[in-house]
């Protein structure tokens, strides 16, 4: 079940959504008749946690926070994520991105952030107490070496977390749907 999904730059809420507590809080807190502050509040939930986010690579929680709030119309500069937001974050991941397949991916990610991490930090004239160099050319180029393959891991483990959400949209509980039961 696809919760939130965003098509042609807008926020699609499927109706199962509205009947879940932490985005029809959401929605209820918003009494504004047009709903712009519930839909950006929600098309952020969408954007901090979905797959298929644009910042879904951004791993460190502040910038990727930052980062979309910049770019969401309808958020005031002053917004901050309340616990209803939180909440709705938590479910949003526990529904939709609870899989093992995506939490090897951000395992991954994770991994590949480190290193990177890593190799921006090495100082090669930093020697020890005794004047030995902590860091040789040697242990440098052998983690430079591996970095084509850990970007194409990456690549080809979105893919495939990728093809199972989209296979699993193709289902309804264990059975493919058949051809009228999404109202075409």
């Amino acid at each position: 079940m696809r919760l939130l999904q965003m098509k042609n730059h807008k926020l699609k809420i499927s109706p199962e959504a509205l009947s879940l507590s932490p985005f029809k809080k959401i929605w209820d807190r918003d009494k504004t008749r047009n709903k712009d502050k519930a839909i950006a509040e929600l098309s952020f939930v969408w954007l901090y946690c979905d797959f298929e986010s644009d910042f879904f690579d951004i791993l460190d929680e502040e910038e990727k926070f930052s980062t979309i709030k910049a770019h969401i119309e309808g958020l005031p500069k002053s917004w901050k994520k309340d616990a209803i937001i939180e909440n709705a974050i938590g479910f949003y991941n526990e529904m939709e991105n609870n899989t093992l397949s995506m939490r090897l991916l951000k395992d991954g990610m994770i991994s590949a952030q480190k290193t990177s991490a890593f190799c921006r930090q090495v100082d090669l004239n930093k020697t020890d107490k005794n004047g030995k160099f902590i860091y040789n050319v040697k242990q440098i180029a052998e983690v430079t070496k591996q970095i084509p393959s850990i970007i194409e891991s990456l690549e080809k483990t979105m893919k495939l977390v990728k093809d199972a959400k989209s296979k699993e949209a193709g289902m309804r509980g264990q059975k493919p749907k058949t051809m009228f039961e999404d109202g075409i």
